[in-house]
């Protein structure tokens, strides 16, 4: 019975993080920054920084590098995006002219009838699904913009998880059983050293591919380099979670 009230419990907040994920995640980004600083924190603790000087310092570098970052990149990215999406827009209205080209060219040519009718078919259906599929492109690239809101809230949860995770790391022990808390420390200890040293080295290997292919694609003067540059670093990571 207990079992069956956990899973539907489990089942409650899944579904209302679900629900939620417009609100959530914010927190949720500023809870895994904090868990992949706290480490940093805790190394200047060790050299003798006072707890709060420690994170100050970290989270005052983590916020210069996301100031740095929102002015070189936000304003690049907020042009290339409303052009991809003028650009699709345009490619749009250009689409019945095309079709009606192949069909004249089809015309033309020497083909089977079953082949021409088949082709002249799918045509026809390309024209009403591809306007559908590229308007909630262009829809979804703009609506994208409404991530820069996070830039307000995303350092501010940071910073509170990195004051308070201690704390919240405490409270979590003292809801575990006593007599399994030490080997429960040791345990989450050493898995969450491990991931914490996987999710760093992802995260540079993801900024490197990035800032490699915004590199070699501005030089080569190709358009929406940062935005490809964007979606190449942040797919490198895709075959990782996916192992």
């Amino acid at each position: 019975m207990r079992g069956l009230i956990l899973a539907a419990v489990l089942a409650f907040v899944l579904w209302a993080l679900v629900k939620a994920r417009s609100v959530v995640a914010p927190f949720l980004v500023g809870l895994l920054l904090a868990y992949l600083l706290d480490p940093l924190v805790d190394k200047m603790e060790g050299r003798g920084f006072p707890r709060w000087a420690a994170i100050w310092m970290v989270f005052g570098g983590f916020l210069l590098l996301f100031a740095l970052l929102a002015l070189f990149i936000v304003p690049p990215l907020v042009v290339e995006v409303r052009g991809l999406a003028a650009s699709l827009k345009g490619q749009m209205d250009k689409l019945p002219t095309l079709l009606k080209e192949l069909g004249e060219w089809l015309s033309r040519l020497k083909i089977p009838g079953y082949l021409r009718r088949a082709i002249e078919d799918a045509a026809s259906k390309a024209a009403q699904f591809v306007p559908a599929i590229l308007t909630k492109l262009a829809v979804a690239l703009m609506g994208g913009l409404s991530v820069l809101g996070w830039a307000v809230l995303v350092p501010v949860v940071t910073y509170y998880f990195l004051k308070e995770i201690d704390p919240l790391r405490e409270a979590i022990w003292r809801a575990c059983p006593e007599d399994y808390r030490p080997e429960l420390k040791r345990a989450v200890g050493r898995v969450s050293a491990l991931v914490g040293r996987y999710l760093r080295g992802l995260a540079i290997m993801c900024a490197l591919n990035f800032a490699l292919t915004w590199g070699v694609l501005s030089i080569l003067r190709l358009k929406y380099a940062l935005l490809v540059a964007i979606v190449t670093g942040l797919t490198y990571a895709i075959p990782y979670i996916g192992a």
